[in-house]
């Protein structure tokens, strides 16, 4: 089942992120900031439009990928604000995200943990009560962010391996003419390839049989990409395309 809305655009460059609180930066891992709540996805009913709400229930009806990362990407899909808790072992904390603003608060600074961390980072739940908050009214406040960057990170070092549901299935993927690659972390090889994906749409197979890359890796490529705004999926037959 697919998840027919695409990514809000975002033609804003990758900012500096802010220093994380004191609070999370004491110790070795994020600040335990409670008592951890209930596993499990609940869908506010009054929180969020019909097609949100609709796209939350099939994501609660797929564990596999109902993730931080998936619900993340409902909330920049909808442009509509989202309140979730994530946790990381035994310390939880509250994620709002701002899409038309394209900002984050946390109290954890998301887009400078260290990878070992943000591979464990898990979603508790979806908050029920409605996400109506100002988002921050500059950048620059403690526990904000570019929201663009934090998506980047958590595409490429969360620990969602596989294709959001939205653009898995039989497809081929390109890179979007408007994204600017300068403006992206890269390393040379991931360059390298999205390079190639601008002269030609590529399987999910035709990448992962490139060198350094695996099909964990071209996953969290194209997630990343497209939680950018900048990739094009096309639902045809691979074939037609080789």
């Amino acid at each position: 089942m697919h998840l027919d809305s695409q990514p809000a655009s975002n033609t804003r460059p990758f900012l500096p992120t802010q220093p994380m609180p004191a609070a999370a930066r004491a110790g070795s891992g994020p600040a335990e900031v409670g008592m951890g709540v209930g596993v499990g996805m609940a869908v506010p009913k009054a929180s969020f439009t019909s097609s949100m709400q609709a796209d939350l229930r099939k994501l609660a009806d797929m564990p596999r990928h109902c993730s931080a990362l998936a619900v993340v990407a409902a909330s920049v899909r909808h442009s509509h604000p989202m309140s979730l808790q994530v946790q990381i072992d035994d310390a939880v904390t509250r994620l709002t995200v701002f899409p038309r603003e394209r900002q984050f608060l946390c109290d954890w600074d998301l887009c400078a943990l260290p990878r070992a961390q943000m591979a464990r980072l898990r979603l508790v739940q979806v908050e029920a009560r409605p996400p109506l908050y100002a988002a921050p009214a500059a950048p620059g406040l403690a526990g904000s962010g570019p929201l663009g960057s934090m998506l980047w990170q958590l595409a490429k070092h969360g620990p969602t391996d596989e294709l959001l549901p939205e653009i898995a299935g039989p497809a081929v993927y390109r890179l979007s003419p408007a994204l600017h690659l300068t403006d992206l972390p890269l390393d040379p090889e991931l360059a390298a390839v999205l390079q190639q994906m601008r002269q030609r749409p590529h399987t999910v197979d035709e990448l992962a049989a490139k060198p350094g890359f695996s099909r964990a890796r071209v996953c969290r490529m194209l997630n990343a990409v497209y939680l950018q705004a900048g990739l094009i999926v096309t639902r045809s037959l691979p074939k037609l395309w080789s």
